[in-house]
């Protein structure tokens, strides 16, 4: 799994009104990749229990 984080599009994206749904595609494109990364966005049901956070 590989989880990218650009800091302030999520600040740029709000102040502008973007609004994400089911089956938006996320793209990524860089030069270190050989093709484009694209996540698409669907959406569960939620959880019907809680987790509990343990110190390891």
């Amino acid at each position: 799994d590989v989880h990218v984080h650009c800091f302030g599009t999520a600040t740029a994206s709000f102040a502008d009104g973007v609004k994400t749904q089911a089956g938006d595609v996320f793209e990524i494109d860089a030069r270190p990749f050989v093709h484009p990364l694209r996540n698409p966005l669907k959406t569960t049901e939620p959880l019907s229990h809680t987790a509990k956070v343990v110190r390891l």
